[in-house]
């Protein structure tokens, strides 16, 4: 072909006839922006409304290096990688705040720390133990090795993995120690702060589920029963049990008012009360001794009071009240001795209660 292509009419006639690709709102003459060397910044719905959700691949067992910033699906969950290496955010599941470790020491992954105050526009902390109030209010479970003076996450709830939980059983309950900075206790010592439970005992990959409750107050709970009555003689220094109470009353701790006694459903310290009246013979001229004793069900004698009875007395009545130490799934009961014989005893009133003072 020689000459203007507007001198070959075919040729002109073909080209005319042929569309403007670039006319026809294809996505080469859109507006998608004024950033250059980009379109996903537009706002052509084929684009940016083209997926209502977005579904992660499962990446367990072959889960990526970490990146801060980075999310992806593995374990059960959405995962999130932030500022520190050692540790995974499971979104949803577990809670971090950034703190500092003001304690003079490393802060061992796993350890309970306490609020000491501010550093760098951050909380500090020390090692929580539970043997004062200030001391035992924990704020956290350190999530990672935390070197003193550096910066670093601990959960606030959720699970802390990767610990050695050997010396515990999976479903135990855990508590802020007494004596060990940062530990954890199966039993819960007078200053409570429940920590959270095990879930799986290992002495490498053990693993906490943690949800802080500081300074657990539990509510009173008590017991009683009124107008009971033991033998109708006694036998000088023997223990006569107090049984068949005529009414009772309780709060979570049961009463048998046929074999008189009461159950202690929590370990603590609890209040007891005693009110007993009796009649019988004349004692002669001498001054004896009577006793009330708290038996636990294997009748083992737990706590004692001592009184008197005065000489040529007909009539005795105490009212003694102390505290004693129970322990949880026992049942308790009173009994009375004296260090003479008595006989043809009456009772015009032997009633007892327990009341919590400060249960665990």
């Amino acid at each position: 072909i020689t000459g203007l292509i507007s001198d070959n009419s075919d040729l002109q006639n073909e080209l005319d006839a042929k569309k403007d690709e670039f006319t026809e709102n294809t996505a080469f003459n859109k507006n998608f922006g004024a950033v250059a060397d980009t379109v996903c910044e537009g706002d052509d719905s084929r684009l940016t409304n083209i997926k209502d959700e977005i579904i992660f691949n499962d990446r367990t067992g072959n889960e990526p290096a970490h990146v801060p910033g980075q999310m992806y699906s593995a374990n059960g969950g959405l995962n999130y990688h932030g500022d520190y290496p050692e540790v995974t955010l499971q979104v949803g599941q577990e809670q971090y705040i950034e703190v500092v470790n003001v304690s003079g020491a490393t802060i061992l992954n796993g350890q309970a720390v306490k609020y000491v105050g501010i550093s760098n526009n951050v909380p500090a902390v020390n090692l929580a133990i539970a043997n004062s109030f200030i001391d035992g209010k924990v704020i956290g479970i350190a999530t990672m090795e935390i070197p003193d003076g550096s910066k670093g996450l601990i959960t606030t709830f959720g699970s802390v993995a990767e610990l050695d939980t050997s010396a515990f059983a999976a479903g135990d309950y855990l508590y802020l120690s007494e004596s060990t900075p940062g530990g954890f206790v199966t039993v819960p010592p007078d200053i409570l702060s429940y920590i959270g439970v095990v879930l799986i005992s290992d002495i490498t990959v053990g693993k906490i589920f943690t949800r802080i409750n500081n300074l657990a107050v539990l509510p009173t709970i008590y017991g009683a029963m009124v107008t009971g009555s033991a033998a109708n003689s006694f036998s000088a220094n023997t223990y006569y049990p107090v049984v068949n109470y005529a009414s009772g009353d309780d709060v979570t701790m049961p009463v048998d008012l046929t074999n008189g006694t009461i159950y202690v459903p929590s370990t603590g310290k609890y209040k007891f009360t005693a009110n007993v009246v009796l009649n019988f013979n004349s004692i002669g001229n001498a001054k004896e001794d009577i006793f009330l004793g708290i038996f636990d069900e294997g009748d083992v004698l737990v706590h004692e009071i001592q009184d008197f009875l005065g000489k040529d007395s007909e009539a005795g009545s105490f009212y003694p009240s102390f505290l004693f130490d129970a322990v949880a799934g026992k049942s308790y009961h009173i009994a009375l001795m004296c260090s003479v014989t008595l006989t043809n005893i009456t009772y015009s009133l032997v009633s007892f209660d327990i009341t919590s003072v400060h249960i665990r």
